[in-house]
């Protein structure tokens, strides 16, 4: 869009053209677990309608019911994601299994 803009003349450089850029696959932090604590600080602060999707990023919001493990208690999202690491599966905390579970009692019949 800068780089447009330069073009077009409506400014003289483009001022993001210093800005290093990285490849996100390679320069990312490997993934790490919330601790009880953490997870605790950010349930506490979060509104009760935000909760479950803290659960895992943008993955979380696009869960099936069928993507739950539920007896080894973790997330299976397969091979529908951004990512390749993203597809691993997600072990859920006791509180987490605890809000999924209790988001598909309410729902009852209207499950996904």
């Amino acid at each position: 869009m800068l780089d447009l803009a330069v073009h077009r003349q409506y400014i003289s450089e483009n001022p993001a053209r210093a800005v290093k850029h990285f490849n996100e696959l390679r320069e990312r932090p490997d993934k790490q677990m919330l601790t009880l604590d953490q997870e605790n600080r950010i349930l506490k602060a979060a509104a009760p309608h935000l909760r479950v999707g803290i659960i895992s990023y943008s993955e979380g919001f696009r869960l099936r019911w069928d993507q739950v493990d539920w007896e080894r208690r973790l997330i299976r999202f397969g091979s529908d994601v951004k990512t390749p690491g993203s597809s691993e599966p997600l072990p859920l905390t006791d509180l987490a299994y605890q809000v999924l579970l209790k988001w598909k009692e309410g729902l009852g019949s209207d499950s996904p």
